[in-house]
């Protein structure tokens, strides 16, 4: 999302006015305009609602140029494709994710991810004095110095050069730090003296923006300085650029290091500044550990509860304070309208009187279609029988908060030993899953960790990222065995085996199958789509190898012969077309391979002869993560702010056991192989759960 000037209330004088779209109009008959974000000398910016993809919120920044004289014209225009080819080639969670671009009478549009929240500059503006407490102004400093790490090791850097507040937005639903607006950002071009253009904000830009010298990354740092500064003193530095004062000359109780550092970050000369982002935040990581333990934590948090999806209502849960943790089980929830989708001729009789007299338990089934077997359709679990469901038992036993960003990615080692889990700032920390003791962390990536996986019967660990490698640990020996660096963007998948191999799988559409040891790659896995790949299991007889990608294909590899043995296209529940799914995860005892579907259908296919079971709507929110216990009867889901125990089978498909998480939402879960410990992310928490079943 990207903020321009305050909406005003003025209407259009004429059809070409500068603001041509007016909430209620439909663009590209599939953009919903909802309101106008901002306006701007040559555009606007507004608020959307995607229809092609479930009403999905996004941003849309247009650029009007029919005003303008021919040569300005051609150079906004011009500039508008710069911004828009350089953001469609870059992955990173503090970046807007663009959808796509297009040109439209004489107007040019850029359609990115929805950022809810507020600029840093409004955040300053209804701050005490201007000014951030120092906990809050060191998060968004780290933060951004991850996604500068992340723009300045890109294979030709890329100097974002206009680095101030007004540029910043804070994701109040995520926690993100994000940078916005990349109208001014250039690649560097070696042996240049000079950018071509004098461009910049007055105040943040370096001296050597004005013409002096090319953009290198110290002008990136040096507008975090003035930034950073401006955070902690409430001074403006477009007032009085280039002059900042002493830190502790506003406040003498800030650290010293942090006074020297910032200090250096706004040197005029590039060569004094520190060297890299990556510097800039272990120094103010080193400055956020000296602090005493109750200023380490900034009291901003994602909201506590998201703003549900138009047209459907929340589902009521059971909840269980992470304050006060004790054993509780779940009613069954309240039940919700019907949303039953079934399949003509004898399957449709069939669930109709198998329906007949039972009373539903909470949310709709529906079923897709299958390019295997016709798909069983799931039955109900009827009143009469909810004596004979489990009885599942969740105490609370550790929040572990030793991330400074929301942790993404979770995973119990085989033996129950380790428990890893990686965050959006690149950092992974393997610790003891019941005492919290943290036994290795390790920040070596340049992006946000996507997932990690042990090698069974094990202490090798490896963790991917959209930095585009999989690292490879040995978590007992506290050292690194290798990086693979096989895929072309970034890595969204990782899974080990038993037989020594590691299996990935990322952007560019490949599953590669690699040595634990070597990094020497046995397979490559190509489907003809080549869409990106979100997830993989292995099957515990580790002969098979599932993978899902973003255009809803669930593949099934024999990775004996390198061949595809099976094909599932996963539908959504209401438009039809194929949904993703988010994760992946094979049952232990080999039967069925669970599916998280963006839509919030989580999907289960046999592997008895492949057959596609169906799948069922469990949240109005993504299905994000999923895992099974040990006996393969239970399944533990994510979606939203919510983790859930289901009891799933060919023949009942109900929720037992409900939790809400207040810190934000769940990105990642994961069940113990011993079955006591289950996982679960919040914002940048990991709760461990001690669970128990009977029945």
């Amino acid at each position: 999302m990207i903020r321009l000037e305050p909406e005003t209330e003025e209407e259009p004088v004429d059809s070409r006015s500068l603001v041509p779209l007016w909430p209620g109009m439909v663009l590209r008959e599939r953009y919903h305009i909802l309101r106008i974000l901002g306006r701007g000398g040559s555009g606007a910016v507004y608020e959307a609602s995607d229809l092609h993809e479930g009403e999905r919120r996004v941003a849309i920044k247009e650029i009007v140029a029919f005003h303008l004289e021919p040569r300005v014209a051609a150079e906004t225009m011009a500039a508008f494709y710069s911004e828009a080819s350089l953001l469609a080639t870059l992955r990173h969670p503090s970046l807007p994710e663009v959808y796509e671009y297009f040109t439209e009478q004489d107007c040019c549009y850029l359609v990115m991810e929805f950022i809810q929240g507020e600029t840093l500059e409004e955040r300053l503006l209804r701050s005490q004095d201007g000014r951030l407490p120092l906990a809050e102004a060191l998060e968004i400093a780290i933060q951004l110095c991850t996604v500068l790490e992340y723009l300045h090791s890109r294979p030709v850097p890329i100097i974002f050069r206009d680095l101030k507040p007004a540029n910043i937005m804070l994701d109040s639903v995520a926690g993100r730090v994000c940078l916005i607006d990349f109208g001014i950002a250039r690649r560097f071009k070696p042996g240049q003296s000079r950018d071509t253009l004098a461009l910049g904000s007055p105040g943040y830009a370096a001296p050597e923006q004005y013409g002096r010298a090319q953009s290198t990354p110290q002008a990136d740092i040096y507008g975090l300085g003035a930034t950073l500064h401006q955070m902690l003193t409430g001074v403006d530095p477009s007032e009085a650029p280039l002059r900042f004062a002493s830190l502790r000359s506003f406040d003498p109780s800030l650290p010293p290091e942090l006074d020297e550092l910032v200090a250096r970050m706004v040197e005029i000369s590039p060569q004094k500044r520190p060297a890299s982002a990556a510097e800039v935040r272990r120094q103010l990581d080193l400055i956020r550990l000296q602090l005493p333990r109750d200023q380490r934590t900034s009291s901003r948090r994602p909201s506590q509860q998201p703003p549900p999806t138009r047209g459907k209502r929340r589902r009521q849960v059971a909840q269980l304070s992470s304050a006060a943790p004790s054993a509780a089980a779940a009613s069954p929830a309240p039940t919700l309208p019907r949303r039953l989708l079934l399949f003509a001729g004898p399957f449709l009789l069939g669930a109709v009187v198998g329906l007949l007299g039972a009373r539903e338990l909470d949310l709709p089934l529906i079923s897709a279609s299958s390019s295997l077997q016709t798909p069983t359709v799931f039955a109900r679990t009827p009143a009469a029988n909810l004596l004979s469901l489990p009885r599942v038992s969740v105490r609370l036993a550790l929040s572990y908060r030793g991330h400074q960003a929301p942790v993404r990615a979770v995973a119990f080692s085989s033996d129950g030993q380790y428990l890893a889990s990686g965050d959006l700032a690149h950092a992974v920390h393997v610790w003891e899953p019941l005492s919290g003791e943290l036994l290795l962390h390790y920040d070596d990536h340049h992006a946000a960790i996507t997932s990690l996986a042990w090698l069974p019967g094990t202490s090798v660990l490896a963790s991917s990222s959209e930095d585009g490698t999989v690292q490879v640990w040995d978590v007992a020996q506290q050292r690194r065995l290798l990086v693979y660096r096989g895929h072309r963007g970034a890595v969204r998948a990782v899974k080990g085996s038993a037989v020594g191999v590691f299996a990935s799988g990322g952007v560019d559409g490949s599953v590669q199958v690699w040595d634990a040891s070597t990094g020497v790659r046995s397979l490559l896995l190509l489907d003809r789509s080549r869409a990106p790949i979100n997830a993989l299991s292995w099957s515990p007889a580790t002969t098979s190898l599932a993978s899902a990608d973003e255009q809803g294909n669930v593949l099934l590899w024999d990775t004996s012969s390198a061949a595809l043995s099976g094909h599932q296209t996963i539908l959504d529940v209401v438009s039809g077309q194929p949904v993703a799914l988010l994760a992946l995860a094979w049952s232990p005892d080999g039967s069925q391979l669970a599916g998280a579907g963006a839509d919030g259908q989580v999907v289960l296919i046999s592997l008895q002869g492949s057959a596609f079971l169906g799948g069922q709507v469990v949240s109005s929110s993504p299905c994000t993560a999923l895992a099974w216990s040990p006996d393969s009867r239970l399944l533990l889901t994510a979606s939203g702010n919510q983790a859930t125990i289901w009891l799933a089978s060919m023949t009942a498909y109900s929720p037992l056991y409900t939790y809400e998480e207040q810190e934000g939402n769940v990105a990642a879960v994961d069940w113990a192989l011993n079955g006591g410990l289950l996982a679960s992310t919040g914002g940048k928490s990991v709760r461990v759960w001690s669970v128990s079943s009977s029945g």
